[in-house]
């Protein structure tokens, strides 16, 4: 990929990732904790995707994702895998 492409990509990765972080704020300042845990795990499985853009030698993304996604409830799992391959603002 080149640098312009993967600049592009992480901008797009940044941008959900602020978004989806001011969706978790607004939910926990309104006390529902549930659609909050969802986003907090769409922020890390989108921090992860940002990382790899940035600097694509320092970890192994398929390994860790695989480490991340591991430690989440299989709904939720499957929620976010959904959310991801749509690519949407759900």
């Amino acid at each position: 990929m080149s640098t312009a492409n993967r600049q592009a990509t992480a901008a797009k990765h940044l941008a959900v990732l602020v978004e989806t972080l001011g969706r978790f704020l607004t939910t926990v300042e309104g006390g529902r904790w549930d659609p909050a845990l969802d986003r907090l795990m769409e922020i890390r499985e989108r921090s992860v995707f940002l990382s790899e853009q940035i600097a694509p030698t320092r970890v192994d993304q398929t390994r860790l994702l695989a480490e991340s996604r591991a430690q989440i409830p299989k709904e939720w799992a499957n929620r976010l895998i959904t959310y991801l391959q749509g690519d949407t603002h759900a």
